[in-house]
Formats: C-alpha cells, sequence, structure tokens
C-alpha cells in the first residue's frame, strides 16, 4: 500500500488543501479524479490527485510524490463544529478514494513494467557501428553494453499491444525512425524504458514508474570500489569519459535519492559519488546534496577515489567557447557531457 499521510485537518477551500498538500491548484476538476502537476515538479508530471465526494460535498486531495492527502468540505467554517459521525465518513471516503486510486496506479504500472519489458526483449544492443544521432550530437558515439536500439514503428506496436496509452499522442513528438532504449532498473528488474530519438527528443512509458529506477551502463555490473550518479544517460556515459568512474543515470534530479538507494541495494559494496547539473535554479546541486546526505555520506572509507557531490566548473573562456560548439549565442554548459564536449573541443580528450 501506499505510504500516504493521514492528515485530520479539515481545509475550507480547494486552494488551502492543495497548498498544503503541495499541488498546484486546478483550472476546473473534470470527473471523479483530476490529475495536476505537483508543486516544484519540472517534469510537469501529475502527481497530484483531487477526488470529488460522490455528495459533491467536498473532496480529496493527495500528492503521490509526498504521500500526503488532506480533505475538504466546501465552504465550511473554520472552528465550525462538524458531526463527529460525519467527519469519520467523509475520511472514509477519502480514505477508500485513496486506496482505489492506489490499485489503478499500481495496476497501470504493472502494465508499464510488461510493456517496458517487450520493449528490451525486442530491441537489439547499440553496437555503435552506425553511430546514433543523439550520441552523435552528444559526442558520446561509443556503445554502452545495456544501451539498445529499436525501431519507432515497432516500439508503437509494442505500446499499442500492451493497452497502454503512452505517451499521450503516442510516439509523433519522437522525429526519427530510429530510437535508443535505455532500459530503467529497481531492484525488482525492468520497470520503464526512455526512448531517444536522433534529435534528442526523449520519452518514458505514461503510467510506467521511474522513481527509484535507474540506468546502468551494463547489464550485469560488479560492485566498483566508486559509482557515480548522475541525472541523464548522456551525462553518465561522459563521467565514465572524463573520469572512468562507472556511472549509472537517475533521469532527474528529483529521482536522485530514491535512485540512490536502488544504487546501495544494486552495487551493495561500492561507494556513491554524486555529478549534478550546474544548472541556474541549482536544483541539481541541491538534490545531490540532500541524496549525499541521507545516503553517501554513511558510506565513506579510506577510498583514494572520494565519493562525494562533483559539479562542472565552466571558466569565462568556457561559456564562449561553447557558443562557438552550439552556434548559439544563448547556450550555457550545465553538465558533464558539455564539459566534455568543451573538453574535446580544446584536444584534452577524444570524444
Amino acid at each position: 500500500m501506499s505510504n500516504f499521510q493521514r492528515i485530520g485537518a479539515i481545509y475550507p477551500t480547494l486552494a488551502e488543501a492543495c497548498a498544503v498538500v503541495g499541488i498546484a491548484v486546478p483550472r476546473a476538476l473534470k470527473g471523479r479524479y483530476t490529475a495536476i502537476q505537483a508543486e516544484d515538479d519540472r517534469r510537469g508530471k501529475a502527481a497530484g490527485r483531487v477526488y470529488q465526494f460522490p455528495d459533491g460535498r467536498g473532496c480529496a486531495v493527495m500528492n503521490w510524490k509526498t504521500g500526503v492527502m488532506a480533505v475538504v468540505v466546501y465552504g465550511w467554517i473554520p472552528g465550525q463544529h462538524i458531526d463527529r459521525r460525519e467527519l469519520a465518513r467523509l475520511k472514509a471516503e477519502a480514505e477508500r478514494a485513496r486506496a482505489a486510486e492506489w490499485a489503478r496506479e499500481q495496476a497501470c504500472r504493472k502494465k508499464a513494467a510488461a510493456v517496458a519489458r517487450s520493449i528490451v526483449e525486442a530491441s537489439r544492443p547499440y553496437l555503435g557501428d552506425d553511430v546514433h544521432g543523439y550520441l552523435r550530437l552528444k559526442q558520446i558515439a561509443f556503445a554502452a553494453p545495456s544501451l539498445l536500439e529499436i525501431g519507432k514503428e515497432k516500439a508503437q506496436a509494442l505500446i499499442a499491444a500492451g493497452g497502454i496509452d503512452s505517451p499521450p499522442q503516442g510516439l509523433r513528438q519522437l522525429k526519427s525512425a530510429r530510437l535508443l532504449v535505455a532500459p530503467l532498473v529497481t531492484k525488482q528488474g525492468v520497470s520503464s524504458v526512455q526512448l531517444i530519438d536522433e534529435y534528442g527528443t526523449k520519452t518514458f512509458l505514461r503510467g510506467a514508474s521511474v522513481r527509484g529506477a535507474v540506468w546502468c551502463p551494463h547489464e550485469k555490473p560488479v560492485c566498483p570500489q566508486v559509482i557515480g550518479i548522475a541525472e541523464g544517460v548522456a551525462t553518465a556515459l561522459s563521467v565514465t569519459r572524463l573520469y572512468g568512474v562507472p556511472c549509472v543515470a537517475a533521469m532527474s534530479a528529483g529521482n536522485l535519492s530514491a535512485a540512490a538507494r536502488t544504487v546501495c541495494a544494486l552495487f551493495p559494496s561500492s561507494l556513491l559519488a554524486f555529478y549534478a547539473d550546474r544548472d541556474p535554479s541549482g536544483i541539481g546541486s541541491d538534490k545531490a546534496q540532500a541524496a549525499w546526505l541521507e545516503l553517501g555520506a554513511d558510506r565513506r572509507s579510506g577510498s583514494p577515489m572520494t565519493p562525494g557531490i562533483y559539479i562542472p566548473r565552466f571558466n569565462a573562456g568556457d561559456y564562449e567557447t561553447f557558443k562557438q560548439i552550439k552556434k548559439s549565442a544563448g547556450a550555457v554548459p550545465t553538465d558533464f557531457n558539455d564539459l566534455l564536449a568543451l573538453q574535446a573541443h580544446n584536444g584534452v580528450i577524444t570524444p
């Protein structure tokens, strides 16, 4: 079951409950359940749910990302007495809604994971003989054992056969017929995949769970002395190319802590190093710091390869050079893949 916290307080308006739970206020409620974005979620995932009670008296507000739930009674005045039996009925209705939605979410995840496994099984290893456009763009034109390749039409057929509407517009936003497949794994096995076209457009399977999932560069990795955790596939491969550190991808800054827990289970004797993006918002470094304090700091040792948090550094010349590389006056380097591109341009390293 989910780890939802039970909130005893009742809120008179949807806006107040959404603020407490940490989701955006929906512009309109559509049907029994309304999916809504969680606050501070850069990827725009609908982690929030608003469930309208059948009698129209109120609703339950849930945040699947944080596990917080609240109950709303429309028009209730704070301090006004609510009959104990009525309050118990409302909370029971909210709990039933939570349980039903959790069961639906679990069923969707199970179905999406099955589709992900079918895509992995139907894919062929990416050998790097004919360099994929995305890897050429990222200057990481070399093979990784668990990086796969599949045709767009075959992937779409498998998604349709699996009965999931994923993504919302199918794979139409992917503009090339040739897709890279990055299997995302947890302790239980493959839970989803990331599909990447030759222009760098990426998508995940709708309904699949990516929390705690990681992309590993090797299908059956040994336990290295230090293992890195980066945000994306290109960054993870760049870290390995730059420093020789085996590195997995968490796929987002928000998944770093959950991904680190998975890495600890997959690599029980390895030390952790976090390779964060230098993004203007600071989210990458903040999330890496939180993950390090939660897990990494307890896994120190006398290793000559000191685990910790690493953020790429760029000087004034790097910023100007990067604009030339990208042929864009607004291009700004932010991650270790950008650092790799700069070092390759300067002849320090061969990509």
